[in-house]
């Protein structure tokens, strides 16, 4: 397969599970990750039966984070280019689609496993299927999916910025009703 890589680096990778040779157990998924900065995106590269839609989508949603990010700043009482600009959040971009094939087993296994993200924020667009948990006060709770709605996630960036203001939570997808 052209795009199959264990290679975090490739700026177009699809595999089974991200540390598939680090991991005893691995995620339920498929995933399509593709990098649209801070290098260029070389889009000829990207899958073309997708590509037109991938590109406007990553136009809108830099956009977005853009939005978002200056509102945050402002929340702070910071200038409102000052995670942009200063703090450099929109630097790495990524656009990573998940895709959880049926699981025979769903109580054993997590679709995504429990982790938290490593950049300032992610937009995630939910499935009607749902399975998204987010740890609240020592419990796994469930993210009902709306339609056309974005869930917003703090990541490890922000939150080493201010964890006074920025609180992370760890999340993953869950198969079953069954968490750990």
């Amino acid at each position: 397969m052209k795009y199959y890589s264990h290679d975090y680096n490739n700026p177009v990778k699809f595999a089974p599970s991200f540390n598939l040779h680090k991991q005893t157990a691995v995620d339920w998924k498929d995933a399509l990750r593709m990098t649209y900065a801070p290098v260029s995106p070389q889009y000829q590269e990207w899958p073309a039966a997708l590509r037109e839609e991938s590109i406007d989508f990553c136009k809108h949603e830099r956009n977005f984070g853009a939005m978002l990010l200056t509102l945050l700043s402002e929340a702070l009482n910071l200038a409102p280019d000052y995670l942009t600009e200063t703090i450099n959040c929109m630097d790495r971009q990524i656009m990573m689609m998940n895709f959880y094939p049926p699981c025979p087993q769903p109580d054993l296994t997590l679709g995504t496993s429990i982790h938290s993200d490593m950049g300032s924020i992610t937009v995630l667009l939910l499935d009607e299927v749902g399975g998204l948990q987010v740890k609240h006060n020592g419990d796994w709770v469930g993210v009902d999916p709306i339609h056309g709605a974005f869930v917003i996630i703090i990541g490890d960036q922000l939150e080493a910025f201010n964890s006074s203001s920025f609180v992370i939570y760890m999340h993953a997808k869950f198969y079953s009703d069954c968490c750990i």
